[in-house]
């Protein structure tokens, strides 16, 4: 900070510059503690209450990691469930951290989480789109007059 300008450094490393001018609104995301927010997704064939089970289950193994732990102010919250989206069912859930620790504490419970997934066949599901083709002739097309089956349609 200096008389006339505001410097912020993001996390790629740029440098910007803003003159007090043109500050109209402040986000201070590291005053006093900050949330580490996830929203993980799992497919629609996981039965929710089991999944929200594993990801307190693999919070309280978190709390207890030497790096991480010390990093925390409170216990995993689970909020429950965020969406249904188009591919999974999101449930969101977060930690109170020291500020500053978020992205950290993000990134090593999310990676916790994933194998914990993979070793309980908990599917994260990507997106994926099912096609459905008419049981008729395609549109315009005239029926065979010879008594053959009409050619099926390409898509």
């Amino acid at each position: 900070i200096t008389v006339r300008t505001l410097e912020l450094r993001d996390l790629e490393g740029s440098l910007h510059t803003i003159p007090f001018s043109a500050v109209t609104t402040v986000t201070n995301m590291t005053r006093d503690f900050a949330h580490a927010m996830m929203d993980i997704g799992v497919a629609y064939k996981e039965n929710t209450d089991t999944v929200i089970e594993v990801l307190k289950q693999v919070g309280a193994e978190f709390e207890l990691d030497p790096v991480h732990g010390p990093d925390l102010l409170s216990s995993l919250e689970v909020m429950g469930l965020q969406m249904l989206g188009d591919s999974s069912v999101s449930i969101r859930c977060r930690f109170k951290v020291h500020s500053l620790k978020q992205w950290g504490v993000r990134r090593a419970f999310l990676a916790r989480v994933k194998h914990r997934f993979d070793e309980l066949g908990i599917e994260i599901p990507f997106p994926q789109r099912t096609l459905h083709w008419g049981d008729g002739p395609p549109r315009g097309a005239e029926p065979p007059t010879d008594g053959t089956a009409m050619p099926e349609a390409s898509g």
